[in-house]
């Protein structure tokens, strides 16, 4: 199976990157020649803040598993 990386966008479209799957198998944020498991910063087109983290991933998937087997 191939994993096709996720774009995470800004509200206004802009992309900022690609949640990437590496070599240990965990979620990454690849943004340009980066890879990095947490993101704080502003859209360089319309300047909104966003935050991007690998705990908050992890935690957001083990959540929805919990709603879904209950």
């Amino acid at each position: 199976m191939i994993d096709i990386p996720v774009v995470v966008v800004c509200s206004c479209g802009n992309e900022l990157g690609r949640e990437v799957k590496v070599d240990d198998g965990i979620i990454r944020l690849q943004l340009g020649g980066v890879v990095v498991q947490s993101a704080h910063g502003a859209c360089a087109q319309c300047g909104r803040e966003f935050h991007w983290s690998l705990s908050e991933k992890a935690l957001a998937k083990l959540i929805q598993r919990v709603m879904e087997a209950g």
